[in-house]
């Protein structure tokens, strides 16, 4: 399998029937010369920097495994497809036959000139591959290839295993790491045996994560020591349990996976470390000078470990700080969802409340929500909608206090009016603020102390028009869903860009400070200045 990834195969079959076991790639295939060195035992061409396998005992690695080991093999353009094979069952008998009779033992390259055959057989066809065939396996090891889940798990541990097709950042992510790792080379691997149904190995498609962070990792003197990418799961915590095995990030070494999943996480210690479980990623290591141990469970020990493992820990504290602000937001955005559902909700029964009912959700309602100020500038929802819940809640709190206080008159209150996000209601009509004969410019709204409840003072130099009853005003100052934004629309003047969002800000600035019943005469008031301003009806100041 080493070999396929070096030979730059992009499919891999694993077939394991009875006792054999067959390996066909689609790879380059091997020329004479890369036969004729995989007979030669201790030596090795390949270079440590772009090649998996280069520990130089290559196909006697099966020696010990199986009595039979062949390999056809045909490069791409050629019309020859070769054929080697060694008979290592053979080989074994005269050893164990020299060793019982303590006879002279014959020579390594005797050996492999008389047990290993090399032909080669015309092959028309355009295809490159080479088929690997191991025959006549020990009951041992194929027992140990019978743990189809086992066996699994081996193949995703040990090899560069491609991405699931859909995937949403394959091309994206394989594209860097072929760039920035040598040697990288992702296989995709269908496994087939007699103990479960076939199956095509690949990095699982987990939903929900984030576009990657992915980038050089590097020394404080600029050089190179790894390529990282890392997600984090979009829906908040953990990833999904099905996809457990990919919590956190792994150090890679030509596709090796070095150590566990486990050991990065001390880099991330916001919330006792939860948030590195959140996160899926890998660091492909490309210093050379960082040589994994034998066991492969850690890297030996050296000074380029020591910058490595301090670059690492630089890039992945930056990453932890990020998902810290998204877990932030998205808190703020569930808290706001939480809250616009419990509005609807009380909004709609608080009528048929009784006094003891009222006291309990006034209650919930201050302990839940009455931090969703402080997290305005965390949440996506965009400022206006934010507001409009936070006033929806206050309105409800001040609303629900006046049942405790006067439970006589809760049932006669006006039922709270929520504008729907989707749909906002057109705007009611205002009573005439002149009489039929003439025409009235407003004057200046006058104002008492912003934090009390003050009506408006009524001014002496204007005409007096039938007042309202406080029955009208309570009405129609509970049904305003106007904006300023609106008003500013509907008079005709062109606005947008910063202008809008200007308007949106001194929106919010008003309606948090003012009460509503004065808001809303605010908004009145304006309308009615940007009308006479625009249609030019009102005559003078006097009138």
């Amino acid at each position: 399998m080493q070999n396929s990834v070096d030979g730059k195969a992009k499919n891999v079959t694993i077939k394991i029937t009875g006792n054999s076991v067959t390996i066909l790639d689609d790879g380059m295939g091997m020329a004479v010369k890369d036969l004729k060195q995989a007979r030669q035992l201790g030596i090795s061409y390949k270079s440590p920097t772009e090649n998996v396998g280069f520990r130089r005992i290559g196909v006697y690695s099966g020696f010990g495994i199986c009595n039979r080991l062949a390999i056809t093999t045909k490069k791409a353009g050629e019309s020859k497809a070769r054929f080697l094979e060694w008979r290592f069952g053979e080989m074994k008998e005269l050893l164990q036959t020299e060793r019982d009779a303590q006879a002279p033992r014959t020579s390594l390259t005797r050996l492999l000139s008389k047990y290993s055959h090399f032909w080669q057989e015309d092959d028309q066809i355009d295809r490159h591959y080479t088929l690997v065939l191991l025959e006549e396996l020990s009951n041992a090891h194929i027992g140990q290839l019978a743990d189809h889940e086992r066996l699994r798990d081996y193949l995703l541990h040990n090899l560069p295993i491609d991405f699931a097709e859909h995937f949403p950042y394959k091309d994206l992510i394989n594209s860097q790491l072929e760039s920035h790792v040598p040697g990288y080379n992702a296989i995709r691997v269908k496994l087939i045996t007699d103990f479960a149904s076939p199956e095509v190995i690949v990095k699982p498609n987990i939903p929900n994560l984030s576009e990657p962070s992915l980038g050089i990792i590097s020394t404080t003197d600029g050089k190179p020591v790894a390529y990282y990418w890392a997600c984090y799961h979009e829906k908040g915590g953990l990833l999904p349990e099905d996809y457990k095995n990919y919590r956190g990030l792994v150090y890679k070494v030509k596709g090796f996976t070095i150590g566990d999943r486990e050991r990065l996480r001390e880099y991330f210690p916001t919330a006792s470390g939860t948030l590195y479980y959140w996160c899926t990623g890998e660091i492909y290591v490309i210093d050379d000078n960082v040589i994994p141990n034998a066991a492969r469970n850690d890297f030996e020990v050296s000074s380029e470990k020591l910058q490595l493992e301090a670059a690492v820990g630089d890039t992945l504290r930056k990453l932890n700080a990020r998902v810290e602000r998204f877990r932030e937001r998205n808190n703020a955005d569930k808290e706001f969802e939480k809250a616009q559902n419990y509005l609807n909700e009380v909004e709609n029964k608080i009528t048929s409340f009784p006094p003891d009912q009222c006291k309990k959700v006034h209650d919930e309602l201050v302990k839940n929500f009455l931090s969703l100020p402080k997290k305005l500038s965390k949440t996506k929802l965009d400022s206006t909608t934010a507001q409009e819940i936070i006033r929806r809640m206050e309105t409800l709190r001040d609303r629900l206090r006046q049942m405790i206080d006067q439970p006589d008159k809760s049932t006669t209150q006006p039922k709270v009016n929520k504008p729907s996000p989707a749909d906002p209601a057109p705007p009611t009509p205002r009573p005439s603020l002149k009489p039929e004969s003439s025409t009235i410019k407003p004057t200046p709204v006058a104002l008492r102390s912003a934090g009390q409840n003050a009506p408006l003072l009524d001014d002496p130099t204007q005409n007096k028009v039938p007042p309202e009853t406080s029955e009208q005003n309570t009405t129609l100052r509970s049904q305003s869903t106007k904006t300023i934004q609106q008003i500013f629309e509907q008079s005709g003047l062109d606005i947008g860009g910063n202008c809008t969002q200007l308007l949106k800000i001194i929106d919010a600035a008003l309606s948090s400070v003012l009460a509503k019943e004065i808001y809303a005469r605010v908004l009145d008031d304006l309308e009615a200045r940007l009308e006479y301003e625009m249609t030019g009806e009102v005559e003078s100041e006097d009138e």
